[in-house]
């Protein structure tokens, strides 16, 4: 993946202008958003509707890393219970699969993310082996990078230049209630850079009726949440809206917005944890109580502002604001300089990944289109 600073622009943030500041702090640009929502009047037109390679649903397409797309129009799904990457024309008919379980080369064990090369590498990170598998479109291995340490979190972006991830270090104490710290690294051939680090407290609990003991941090915790696309990497680790933004030369832009931050309370914990933490096991199902499990996990007194964060081909910045459990996401789309453009409609579907011609890749949530993945098709009224 390489990674290179791109220069602010100015197009049509030129009317955004006097919402945005901008100064310089020890060389990196600090850009604060002021001023309420605006909102962007797009709309998202379904252009392929696709589901897995026997015609049913996907079953575990629901973050990014997971799906990706080339300039030729492929569309790679990850198809973790098979264990292999899916490949799909542009019109969405299955093509092949690559990977799948076994002892060859390319042979995968447990894949957990994959990241698709414009002209249609792919990268695998096969978490069960520790290595990032490389294919080519038509699914010959093109090579297997064995990684340094074992402890990386469940997506990893990999790229000819470079990889990037969450690391877990300092791995919790006998009694689970040590602190995990995330990491997010960037390791090239010469340099390894950390983006950010975020120590995660955590609390035990027990899964009844199966006395299973579970570790888990306390709800509304912030988390490492980032994306990277090409020539740089987009990170938060924090309640506030801040985003910032590397490349290989370290930190260089730091992006804020500003929006009220949310008090949290034990009713919306309890919500927010549904049914309760559950484990399947042979012979009958284990799960918490959820008024027990907020008890015993404790929540965050504020909802960080931002859950998710997309780069786009156009190296525009999209942002799926924190939301409680019932409430419908907010995205939030930003310039490549950094000016907040405005805010998507409601029912806007959240980003999973894009094409290289800007359609986003999604999952469908109506009863006729529920698990499968759906490329979208946006159409930018002004």
């Amino acid at each position: 993946m390489s990674l290179f600073v791109i220069a602010a622009a100015a197009g049509c943030g030129d009317r955004m202008d006097r919402f945005v500041e901008r100064v310089d702090s020890a060389g990196v640009e600090i850009v604060r958003n002021t001023g309420g929502d605006r909102a962007l009047r797009w709309r998202f037109e379904e252009r392929v509707r696709i589901r897995d390679s026997l015609g049913g649903r996907w079953v575990a397409i629901a973050a990014q890393g997971q799906v990706g797309a080339d300039v030729a129009g492929r569309i790679y799904v990850l198809d973790r219970p098979r264990a292999r990457i899916a490949v799909f024309d542009s019109s969405g008919a299955y093509l092949r699969s690559l990977g799948g379980r076994g002892n060859g080369e390319g042979s995968l064990d447990t894949p957990v993310s994959l990241t698709v090369a414009p002209a249609g590498g792919v990268h695998v990170f096969d978490i069960g082996r520790t290595r990032l598998v490389e294919f080519s479109p038509e699914g010959q291995v093109v090579g297997v990078q064995v990684l340094p340490s074992e402890d990386w979190g469940w997506r990893l972006q990999g790229g000819p230049n470079g990889i990037v991830g969450v690391h877990h270090g300092d791995a919790s104490d006998t009694n689970g209630t040590a602190p995990r710290v995330q990491r997010l690294k960037a390791i090239f051939s010469s340099d390894t850079l950390e983006l950010a680090a975020l120590s995660r407290p955590t609390a035990t609990f027990t899964l009844s009726p199966c006395g299973i003991t579970a570790a888990a941090e306390p709800l509304f915790s912030p988390r490492v949440v980032w994306d990277a696309f090409d020539e740089f990497v987009v990170v938060t680790a924090e309640v506030g809206y801040v985003l910032n933004w590397f490349s290989t030369f370290g930190l260089w832009r730091s992006v804020r917005r500003t929006v009220a931050i949310r008090r949290t309370n034990d009713s919306l914990a309890v919500d927010e944890v549904g049914g309760g933490m559950g484990l399947s096991t042979p012979g009958r199902p284990c799960f918490t109580d959820p008024s027990e499990e907020v008890r015993r996990r404790g929540f965050a007194p504020e909802l960080p502002a931002v859950s998710g964060v997309s780069v786009a081909p156009d190296s525009s910045v999209w942002v799926v604001r924190g939301h409680f459990r019932a409430e419908p996401a907010r995205i939030d789309v930003f310039t490549k300089g950094g000016a907040y453009r405005g805010t998507l409609p409601p029912g806007s579907p959240i980003p999973l990944g894009f094409t290289p011609a800007g359609d986003v890749l999604g999952v469908g949530v109506g009863e006729d289109s529920a698990g499968a993945l759906i490329v979208y098709r946006i159409e930018r009224r002004r």
